[in-house]
This record gives structure tokens, C-alpha cells and sequence, in this order.
């Protein structure tokens, strides 16, 4: 891995241009010819430039370092970068559901996964209808390098960036046809994962076409088989954190036989007969022979992961000066994750209490109970564990023409394209609980003589299209009333589901960027672009969806949604001598190495006016913000603050460390005096509609340029 910028990093190169020309003086004298260096783009800037060093802080991965690192999956990959956080949605995280369950996703900083921006070729990459990004979607044999801006970057991309940028650079110019085999397994002898590649490529000097297929397979890891986490809290200490909600059944809340407290919760005696209250005894909470459950037992630690990608990079030289390219993916990924059976509590889960002319309460009015009540009851469904299969298709194709042109001395590079994504996701989910049936299931019934069967209701007011359900029978006991063995009545309260959504991003998007003049310590760089981008999400439920309404354990369902966001962007750098700054040691003559600090959005203007409405990104993004017109009133803001705001030089110098800066050196969050190196909040306003995001004001002065920051 490198660093694109390091403080030493104009120094190291300065030597090494130094050495080389030293080194290379014969072959110079014999050949007589100039060397042209290109001009490159890298993330977090469209100016391209032929210095390689950025002022934002990019981590570069190169496809020799995914390599040895062996790594399976981009996922892998990014998560051992040091700025990455632990996201709300992983594999490793089996509790989470709804329509993001089963993809990867990246979240710099713990500051949100949909904070992070993910690119592909500078292009964003599609997104569920909840804004994630699931990088599981590209196989690793097509990628070359990622590159990881580190830094906020909402005022160049927009709010989905406040926490960094991740750009995925994949191959081209490929040549000939490489394959992989890879295999790897924990030394448990689970978690297998087996891949297989296979890279082919046709290049000449017109073009290149570039084929990535890869299948990847990961299989589960069980909690049960880990000491970390076959407890609550680990092997070493097993009989903490069991719960009594468990799969034997309860009573709870009844001040019954051998009751010393106000109320107590009674569990069935094993193997008696689940009608006579006699055979019920007073909860017994102590493990592991008591009546509890360890719900790790049927949990994932890892679920299994399935992928089927086919990447396809094409390139053509149409002229010296006008080149065609475009990406072309597909994408399927299956997961299967499973948890424990739902802790069903009929008192908080809104159910209510068992009937007391249920047939099934002992303590009801049907089995000579001396005073008769309706008691409230706990279940885990430990016979059918929560099981909810994923199944994402990932469709991409970009197409875009770009070439250069030179007026005079100066270069200019221009870029015109389309990009189309589409997810269709599809999940089936087993395991949870038909609220409405269970109400059914466990209120009034009674016995029929003439079918020998309990029934629903009563023998007056039989409820048809019903079975009935004792919640005490646990699990494991055969009986012709409870979950064990009887597919009939697991068919009846937990019907399956079935539910599938679709989000389709289509983006136009122009730019142009050169440089327009040159000033004493360089070129003046600029960039402008036109982008029209649009996001639509929608779900298609089918009808067993939207009947079923689990106890709080189905999570959250695709929902539909639409953005649309028209945008221009201008971007300027440029490189400023430190005279023009000013530090409290410096003077006029100074003739430090300058530095192309200066970033300003041209929809900004000067900075003193940093009320002024801040709108479009460098990358297409029409995020806007109202800031402050002062600092006791605030206006509505329309749009999410941004996170990361402009950068530009202080117009006065920094006394010391800790020193408070002049009435020109605002925070572009707070419009406050902020000391060096602080955090600074936005404050919440009497009308703000946001709620404010904390971001790094002002950074120490860069030791390469004598210049202060504002970030």
C-alpha cells in the first residue's frame, strides 16, 4: 500500500529526480530528446496532473498487493485498511435483516455505511433502495487497484461522502488468459472458501477488451463451534446470559402454587401432561439444566456467501486525440443466513394472554382450576430457526467517449458518457411468527367429541379456517398440538415469505478540465461538468408479504423511492507561493516548494461569504446546504449538510498551537473562532431540520507549504 500524500513526500521525489538525472546523464546526451511525463487523474480531483502527489490524503492498494495478501473478496480487502470501521451489515452480523441482509458494505470512520462512497472507475457504484452499496458485487480478479480517499469528501461528491471515498480501478490492457484456483479453510475445518478465475485479454495499440469471470463460494461458520461465542460471554464463563425465554415454555405472571412472590412464572415438568396444572413447577432460571435456552446454539457466526461475477473492460483509440470505452458487469449473489427461533412473549408482543376457556390453559376454566384466569405465556420457537435466503442480480454498463485537445500550449481533457445499474433482489424468509393466527391459535377452543380434535372457539362459535396451538408442549416432545414433527401447523403460523425489490440508477454525465493559465508557482487548473443522474427504488411485494406481520423479527422491507439530481460542478486548483500567505517567520523572498492547496467550488465564491448556498460536486452529486446568515438565526436547510467543506488557505497567520484564529479563518460548519487541530459542530438551530454532523475544522499548517487548512 502507498500514500499519495506524505509530508516528505515532495522531498523524497525531488532526490529521486535528482539521482535519476544523475544516473541517466549518458543515455540524455546521446538521445538529446525531452522526456514527457502524463498527466494523470486520481480520486478526489478530475484536473489531471502530471505532479503524482495530491493534497488529500489517498491510499493506493495495488493488484500486487491484493495478491499477496490473498485475499478472497474486495470486502477483504478493504476492511484490513486502518480508516475502516465496522459496518451495521456484515456477514458477521447475522441479526441484522431486511433487503440489505447478505451484502457487503464498506463504512469508513463508523460514521455509516451510506456515508461512504463507493466508485468503480470513478463511477458510482448501484445502490438498494436504502442508499447501501454492496461491494460484494465485484469480483476481485478484475480489479487493479483501489484507491482510498481517507478524508470528508462532500464537497466534491456530495453528502454520501462525508466519511471518504473508496475508487475500484479494474483491469484493462490485459493480454493472454490467466487462472486462479484458490482455496483456504479456518483450522477448525469449517469457513471453506473456494474461488475460481479466470482473466482473458486482447490488447494492440487501438484497444483492448478485457474478460473477468469469477465463482466464490464461502461456507458457514456456527457460533456453537467457536469458544468465543458458543456463550453469551465465551466458553469461560457457560452458564452466563441464558434467557428463560426459552423452548420448553413458560407461564408467566401468575401468583399460582408455591408462589412466594407477587407473581412467579412456571415451566412444564418434562414428559407429563401439559393440561394438569400439577405438573407445572416454578421456572427454574439456572443453567444448563434449567428451563433456559442458549440461543447460540442455532446462531451463525458466519453465514454462507455464494458469487457468480462476469466483468468486461473494452477501449479504442478512435484517433490520436479521441478514445471509446466501457464497462460491462454481472452479478449474482446468493447468502443464507439463519438465527435462533423467535423469543415469542405474548404480553409485549402483542398477542396477549392465553384464554382462560382456551383448552390448553391448566390454569383456565377447563380443567378445574379452583379460580380460573387467562395467563400470559413465553415461547422460542426453537423447532424452527429464523432462516432468511438472499438472492441479488446486479446488472452495470457504462459507455462513455473522452479524448484531449490542446489550444496554443495548453491541454485540455474532456469526457461524454451514459451509465446504467440495476438490482433485482428477491428474498425468502422462514421462521417468523403470523401474529393474527398465533392470536387464533391460543385463544378460546374446545375439545370436539365427534373429530376427536381440539378446535378453534367454541362448540356454539367454532372459528373456521384455524389450528389450534398449546405454546407450553416444548420442543422436541412429539404432540399432535405442538411445533415438533407438525408441518401443518408450522405451515399455519409461520407462513413463508416473499418479497423483491428493484433500484435503477441511470446517469449522463459531460466534463471537461485543463488548465487556462500559468501563474508563478504553476498552472492554474480547472475542471467543469454536467451531470444528470437518476435513482429509482421500488418493492414488489407478493400477497404472503404483505399479510405476514412477524413479531418485530421480519426487519425492515425494500421501500420504494426516487432521486433525481441535475448538477454542474467547477473545480479550480491552484498552486500558491507561501509569500502569499504569510507565517509569523516567513517573509516575501521565501522560496519553499509550493504546493496546489487551493480548492475552491465555484458556486462557493469567497469565503467570508460562506452563507451563501453551496450546491453540486465535483462527481455529479446535487447535494446543496444552507449555511448560517448569521449565528443566532439559521434557515431551513432543504438538502443533508454537507460534511466536508471547502478547502482554502487562512488569510492570517496561526500565532501558536492552540491559538485562536482571525475573524477571516471561519469554520465553514460553525462560523466560529475555532482553535487549531479542533472539531467543531454544527449548532442545531431553532429551525434546522438536520441534524448537524461533526467534521474536522482546521487542520495544523502543512509543514511543505507554510499554508493552513481548512477541511
Amino acid at each position: 500500500m502507498t500514500s499519495r500524500s506524505t509530508v516528505l513526500g515532495k522531498a523524497i521525489r525531488q532526490a529521486l529526480i535528482v539521482g535519476t538525472a544523475t544516473i541517466a546523464l549518458p543515455a540524455f546526451a546521446q538521445d538529446g530528446a525531452p522526456t514527457t511525463l502524463d498527466r494523470i487523474e486520481i480520486t478526489g480531483s478530475r484536473i489531471r496532473q502530471v505532479d503524482v502527489e495530491s493534497a488529500n490524503p489517498v491510499l493506493a492498494i495495488s493488484r500486487t498487493d491484493i495478491e499477496r495478501q490473498g485475499f478472497a473478496s474486495v470486502s477483504d480487502i478493504l476492511q484490513n485498511v486502518t480508516a475502516m470501521g465496522s459496518p451495521t451489515i456484515s456477514r458477521a452480523n447475522v441479526l441484522t435483516a431486511g433487503e440489505n441482509a447478505g451484502g457487503t458494505y464498506i463504512d469508513m470512520r463508523n460514521l455509516g455505511t451510506q456515508r461512504t462512497l463507493v466508485l468503480v472507475n470513478g463511477k458510482r457504484l448501484g445502490i438498494s433502495t436504502s442508499g447501501y452499496q454492496d461491494i460484494s458485487t465485484l469480483p476481485v480478479s478484475a480489479v487493479e487497484r483501489i484507491e482510498v480517499l481517507k478524508d470528508g469528501a462532500s464537497a466534491i461528491y456530495g453528502s454520501d461522502a462525508m466519511a471518504g471515498v473508496v475508487n475500484i480501478i479494474t483491469r484493462h490492457d490485459v493480454s493472454g488468459v490467466t487462472a486462479n484456483v484458490y482455496h483456504g479453510q479456518y483450522s477448525q475445518g469449517d469457513g471453506g472458501r473456494d474461488r475460481i478465475d479466470v482473466v482473458a485479454g486482447w490488447s494492440n495499440d487501438r484497444g483492448s477488451i478485457t474478460l473477468s469471470a469469477e465463482h466464490a463460494e464461502e461456507k458457514a461458520v456456527w457460533a456453537k463451534d467457536r469458544g468465543f461465542s458458543a456463550f453469551g460471554n465465551t466458553d469461560r464463563h457457560p452458564t452466563e446470559a441464558w434467557t428463560t425465554v426459552s423452548q420448553y415454555g413458560q407461564i408467566t405472571g401468575l401468583k399460582g402454587p408455591g408462589c412466594a412472590a407477587t407473581s412467579c412464572g412456571y415451566s412444564l415438568n418434562r414428559g407429563s401432561d401439559p393440561l394438569n396444572p400439577a405438573n407445572y413447577h416454578i421456572t427454574n432460571p439456572n443453567a444448563p439444566n434449567g428451563d433456559v435456552s442458549n440461543t447460540n446454539e442455532q446462531m451463525h457466526l458466519n453465514y454462507p456467501l455464494k458469487r457468480d461475477s462476469v466483468f468486461v473492460d473494452g477501449r479504442l483509440n478512435i484517433t490520436d486525440a479521441i478514445h471509446f470505452s466501457t464497462q460491462l458487469g454481472y452479478n449474482k449473489r446468493d447468502s443464507s443466513r439463519q438465527i435462533a427461533g423467535y423469543p415469542l412473549q405474548s404480553s409485549t408482543a402483542g398477542i396477549g394472554a392465553m384464554s382462560v376457556n382456551s383448552y390448553f390453559n391448566p390454569f383456565g376454566s377447563q380443567h378445574g382450576y379452583a379460580t380460573p384466569t387467562a395467563v400470559a405465556w413465553n415461547h422460542r420457537t426453537w423447532e424452527v430457526p429464523r432462516v432468511s435466503d438472499s438472492s441479488l442480480k446486479t446488472y452495470r454498463a457504462v459507455a462513455a467517449f473522452g479524448g484531449s485537445f490542446d489550444i496554443g500550449e495548453r491541454f485540455f481533457d474532456w469526457e461524454v458518457g451514459y451509465q446504467y445499474n440495476k438490482n433485482e433482489l428477491r428474498q425468502h424468509a422462514t421462521g417468523n411468527l403470523h401474529k393474527e393466527r398465533v392470536k387464533n391459535a391460543v385463544g378460546p377452543s374446545y375439545y370436539n367429541a365427534a373429530t376427536g380434535k381440539v378446535e378453534c372457539g367454541t362448540a356454539a362459535a367454532p372459528i373456521a379456517n384455524c389450528m389450534v396451538w398449546n405454546p407450553l408442549v416444548a420442543a422436541g416432545v412429539v404432540d399432535p398440538y405442538g411445533l415438533t414433527g407438525n408441518q401443518a401447523l408450522i405451515d399455519y403460523l409461520m407462513p413463508a415469505e416473499d418479497s423483491s425489490g428493484k433500484t435503477v440508477g441511470k446517469n449522463f454525465f459531460a466534463s471537461i478540465a485543463g488548465s487556462i493559465v500559468t501563474l508563478p508557482a504553476g498552472d492554474l487548473g480547472f475542471a467543469f461538468g454536467l451531470e444528470n443522474r437518476k435513482e429509482t427504488g421500488e418493492p414488489a411485494h407478493q400477497a404472503s408479504f404483505r399479510s405476514v406481520v412477524a413479531a418485530s423479527s421480519a426487519g425492515a422491507s425494500p421501500s420504494a423511492s426516487e432521486a433525481a439530481s441535475p448538477s454542474a460542478s467547477a473545480r479550480a486548483v491552484a498552486p500558491l507561493p507561501v509569500s502569499s500567505v504569510g507565517t509569523p517567520n516567513s517573509s516575501s523572498t521565501s522560496r519553499s516548494p509550493p504546493s496546489a492547496v487551493t480548492s475552491v467550488l465555484g458556486s462557493v465564491g469567497a469565503i467570508s461569504r460562506i452563507s451563501r448556498r453551496v450546491s453540486g460536486s465535483n462527481a455529479g452529486s446535487s447535494t446543496g446546504v444552507r449555511m448560517p446568515r448569521s449565528r443566532r438565526k439559521w434557515r431551513r436547510a432543504r438538502r443533508a449538510i454537507i460534511g466536508s467543506c471547502v478547502m482554502t488557505t487562512c488569510a492570517a497567520p496561526v500565532r501558536s498551537a492552540t491559538s485562536s484564529m482571525s475573524s477571516m479563518t471561519l469554520c465553514p460548519v460553525s462560523r466560529s473562532r475555532a482553535p487549531v487541530g479542533s472539531s467543531a459542530r454544527i449548532r442545531r438551530g431553532p429551525r434546522t431540520s438536520e441534524r448537524a454532523i461533526a467534521t474536522r475544522c482546521c487542520s495544523p499548517p502543512d509543514r511543505r507549504s507554510g499554508m493552513l487548512l481548512i477541511r
